[in-house]
C-alpha cells in the first residue's frame, strides 16, 4: 500500500517537467503536450528537464538498480543522496520508463516536493512493482489496461489517474494534401501518382518498432503489381540497448533505397509542423509490438487517418472501433520490454483491403485535448471521489 509523503497536493501552482526529451519523437510530444495542457489550465511550467541530461554520468548505474532493486527492497534506494539542483516548483512531474524512474529515485529527488509519476505498464508480460513505485504521491496512466493491471497489483485507486494522450484542436483546421510526400520523392528522384496509395510508418528506428516488417509488407505488394509507396518517417536513436538492430535494419534499407515504393525520412518535424506531414498520408501503419499508447497514432486519428495497428499490447483496449487490427503471432520477441510482431499474410492483407475510417464521434470523446485538459488540475488537487468518478467513465466510454 502506498504512503502519501506530502498529503494534498491542492496548493501547488506550478510544475516541472522531468522527461527523455533527447531520445525520440514520442518522448518529446508527450512532455510538450503536458506542458501546453497544464498551462491552458492556468498553472506555470518551468522549462522542461531532460532527465538524461539532467544525470549525465550518474544515470546508467542508477537505472541498473530499478526492477531487481524494487524486488529485493526499495530502502537500498535510500542509501543513495545524490541530489541534483532543478527549478524550483510545486510539483515535479515525471514523464519517464521506469528504469529512469528508479534512477531519480535513487537521487532524492522525490523528496523535494509532491511528485507525479507516469506508470508504465502496457504489456501482459510486464511487471507492475509497486515498490518501484512507492514514493510517488500520484501515478498517472496513459492506458486503462494500465489501470486495471496496477489495481490488480494492490495500487490504490486513489492514487491512479488515466490521462489519455490527445490530439490538438489544430488537427481540425488541417486538410488532406500530398505535398509532404511529393516532395519528398522529388528530393530523391521518385515519383508518387496520384492514383499511389501512400502508407506512412511513424517511428523512432529500433528494435520492438516492427518499421522491418513495414517495408517487407510494402515490397510483397509492390510486387504483386500494386500501386503503393511506404513514407518511412524517423530515424535510428543514437544509442541503442541492441546495438545489432541499426546495421541490420540499415542494410535493408540501403537494398532498396533506389526503389520508387520506399521513401524514408530520417529528419524530425517538430510538432506541430508534423501533422501536416502526416496529412499525406492516405494510411497509417504502426506495426509496434509493444506501445502504451502511441501519441502518433492519436494524432493521426484526429486528422481522420486510418490506422492499421497490431492487436496487441493497449491497443485493443483504447483504440476499438477506431483502427484496423492486424493478427501477431504467437512469437514473443524477449527485449527490456517483451514484444509481439505481425503476421505478415495478415499484415498484407489488410494493407490490399479497403481502410476503415476511424468514428469521428469516438475519437472526439476518447482523445481530444480538452479531455486532458480537464484533468490536469487533479495533478495539483488529488480529490479521490473524481479520480474514481472517471474511472467509471472511462470503463464506459472504452466499452471495458
Amino acid at each position: 500500500m502506498f504512503v502519501s509523503q506530502h498529503g494534498s497536493i491542492i496548493d501547488a501552482k506550478s510544475a516541472l517537467i522531468l522527461g527523455h526529451t533527447s531520445t525520440g519523437m514520442g518522448e518529446r510530444t508527450l512532455a510538450l503536450k503536458f506542458k501546453k495542457a497544464i498551462e491552458q489550465a492556468g498553472y506555470g511550467v518551468a522549462p522542461i528537464v531532460d532527465i538524461i541530461e539532467l544525470m549525465g554520468e550518474h544515470y546508467t548505474p542508477l537505472a541498473k538498480l530499478n526492477y531487481d532493486l524494487a524486488d529485493v527492497g526499495f530502502s537500498l534506494i535510500e542509501d543513495l543522496k545524490n541530489y541534483f539542483t532543478v527549478a524550483s516548483t510545486d510539483l515535479l512531474l515525471i514523464l519517464s520508463w521506469s528504469f529512469s524512474l528508479a534512477a531519480l529515485f535513487a537521487t532524492g529527488i522525490h523528496k523535494t516536493r509532491p511528485t507525479v509519476a507516469k506508470l508504465y505498464a502496457h504489456h501482459p508480460q510486464e511487471r507492475i512493482l509497486t515498490k518501484l513505485y512507492e514514493p510517488a504521491d500520484l501515478l498517472i496512466t496513459e492506458s486503462l489496461l494500465a489501470n486495471e493491471r496496477a489495481l490488480t497489483a494492490g495500487i490504490e485507486p486513489a492514487k491512479l489517474l488515466y490521462l489519455p494522450h490527445s490530439y490538438p484542436d489544430v488537427c481540425a483546421s488541417i486538410k488532406p494534401s500530398r505535398r509532404y510526400v511529393e516532395q519528398l520523392a522529388k528530393k530523391q528522384d521518385k515519383r508518387v501518382s496520384k492514383q499511389t496509395k501512400v502508407i506512412g510508418c511513424v517511428s523512432r528506428l529500433e528494435y520492438g518498432k516492427n518499421c522491418e516488417f513495414a517495408v517487407e509488407a510494402v515490397r510483397r505488394l509492390v510486387h504483386q503489381k500494386h500501386d503503393i509507396v511506404l513514407v518511412l518517417k524517423g530515424d535510428f536513436p543514437d544509442s541503442s540497448p541492441y546495438p545489432d538492430y541499426k546495421p541490420l535494419f540499415s542494410q535493408m534499407l540501403a537494398l532498396y533505397q533506389k526503389e520508387p515504393w520506399l521513401l524514408w525520412d530520417p529528419t524530425s518535424t517538430p510538432f506541430p509542423q508534423a501533422l501536416e506531414e502526416y496529412a499525406s498520408f492516405d494510411l497509417l501503419l504502426h506495426p509496434s509490438g509493444a506501445e502504451g499508447a502511441s501519441h502518433v497514432v492519436v494524432e493521426c486519428l484526429g486528422l481522420n487517418k486510418p490506422i492499421l495497428l497490431l492487436d496487441c499490447s493497449t491497443n485493443p483496449y483504447l483504440f476499438k472501433d477506431l483502427v484496423t487490427f492486424v493478427k501477431t503471432t504467437n512469437e514473443i520477441r524477449p527485449a527490456l520490454l517483451p514484444f509481439y510482431i505481425p503476421d505478415m499474410e495478415d499484415l498484407c492483407q489488410k494493407l490490399k483491403e479497403e481502410p476503415v475510417m476511424p468514428n469521428a464521434t469516438k475519437v472526439q470523446e476518447r482523445f481530444h485535448e480538452k479531455v486532458l485538459e480537464d484533468r490536469i488540475p487533479l495533478l495539483f488537487d488529488r480529490n479521490p471521489d473524481i479520480i474514481k468518478k472517471l474511472y467509471w467513465q472511462d470503463r464506459r466510454v472504452y466499452a471495458l
